[in-house]
C-alpha cells in the first residue's frame, strides 16, 4: 500500500514538473509573454462566449467566416462549429501543443480549420466573428491590427482581456472561479 502511495506521490510530482517547464518555455518562446499560454476556457466565462457567440450567428443568413485567436485545444470552436454546419470555424494558435490537441479534436469535423501559426500576421478581412483570448500585451497591437482589417459589422468577443481602437459594445462579468473575469463584446 506504502509503494502504490508513493508511486501516486512521484507521479503527481513529476507531473506538476513537467506542467511547469511547460509554462516556462511556453512563456521564453512566446515573447516573455506577449502571447498567453495555453488555458482551456471553462466555466461560465465560456458559457457566455458561446452564447454570445450563437446570437450572431443565429442572425446569419449567408455563410460567414469564424475566426478563434489563440484558439487552444478548440473547445469554443467545437460546439460552434457542430451547431452551426453552414458556417467555416478558423482556429488559430502559436503553441504547437494546443494546436496538436485541437486539430486531433477537430479532424472530422468538416467546417474547422486549424493553424498553427503567428495570429497577429493573418489576414482578417473576410472575418464576421472572432473570438479571442490573447492577453494584456496584445490591447494596442491588436485593436489596431483589427480595426484596419475587419469588415463593417464585425462581432470581437474578447475573454478576459480588452482591445483598444474598436468601438465596445457591452461588457458582461462572468466570475469563474472567483475570479473576476469580464467578456468584452466589440463591433466595426
Amino acid at each position: 500500500m506504502n509503494i502504490l502511495i508513493l508511486s501516486l506521490a512521484l507521479l503527481i510530482g513529476i507531473s506538476a514538473c513537467i506542467i511547469e517547464a511547460y509554462f516556462i518555455i511556453t512563456y521564453v518562446r512566446s515573447g516573455f509573454g506577449k502571447y498567453p499560454p495555453f488555458i482551456l476556457s471553462f466555466g461560465r466565462a465560456k458559457n457566455i462566449v458561446i452564447k454570445e457567440a450563437e446570437k450572431f450567428l443565429n442572425q446569419q443568413k449567408d455563410p460567414i467566416k469564424v475566426v478563434d485567436l489563440g484558439c487552444g485545444s478548440g473547445s469554443l470552436l467545437l460546439p460552434l462549429a457542430k451547431k452551426f454546419p453552414q458556417h467555416h470555424f478558423i482556429g488559430y494558435d502559436w503553441d504547437k501543443i494546443p494546436y496538436l490537441i485541437a486539430k486531433y479534436r477537430t479532424k472530422k469535423i468538416k467546417n474547422i480549420s486549424i493553424y498553427n501559426c503567428d495570429f497577429m500576421k493573418q489576414n482578417y478581412t473576410e472575418a464576421k466573428l472572432l473570438l479571442c483570448y490573447t492577453g494584456p500585451s496584445l490591447k494596442e497591437e491588436l485593436g489596431q491590427k483589427l480595426h484596419n482589417e475587419i469588415p463593417s459589422g464585425t462581432l470581437i468577443i474578447s475573454e478576459a482581456f480588452e482591445l483598444s481602437h474598436i468601438p465596445l459594445k457591452e461588457i458582461i462579468s462572468a466570475p469563474t472561479l472567483k475570479m473576476p473575469i469580464k467578456i468584452f463584446l466589440y463591433q466595426k
